[in-house]
């Protein structure tokens, strides 16, 4: 069997090829981005949603990209925040809060934000302004390691 690999050039580059990739694979250690929400959810009118995401501790810093679509109602929109843990509480206590990330009245919406390893994000869907109509929302996040 290995004559028959020495012998067929073919094989043999792809064996190099393959060889080759692992090395840098191995080398930077590379990461791919790991989907950590994808979601589908109903926010009611008059009401808010809202879904939290604990960056792990060995993630140190990274970035958390993500998309949202919104449907339902006359102009398929809602709002949308990225907050901390603490901005998020002071948000629901109906204090002077800021936001990381903020669209409001989108149909759609994409985001990236720097996260911390330990830190708990939270990803609010708001339709207070909506007084008839539910909305129907899909959410999805990646958390993307940091470069080495």
């Amino acid at each position: 069997m290995l004559r028959a690999v020495e012998k067929n050039p073919r094989i043999e580059m792809m064996l190099r090829k393959i060889g080759i990739v692992l090395f840098f694979l191995m080398a930077f250690q590379m990461e791919a981005a790991e989907t950590v929400i994808d979601r589908e959810m109903t926010v009611i009118r008059g009401d808010f949603k809202e879904v939290h995401y604990l960056v792990p501790e060995t993630a140190r810093i990274s970035r958390l990209q993500g998309s949202f679509t919104c449907k339902g109602g006359f102009y398929d929109d809602i709002s949308f925040y990225v907050f901390t843990k603490d901005q998020y509480v002071r948000w629901y206590s109906h204090y002077p809060y800021k936001s990381l990330f903020k669209l409001e009245k989108k149909k759609e919406g994409k985001f990236e934000i720097p996260a911390v390893g330990g830190e708990t994000y939270y990803f609010v869907f708001d339709n207070f302004f909506s007084t008839v109509s539910n909305k129907q929302v899909k959410l999805q996040v990646k958390l993307i390691p940091a470069q080495k």
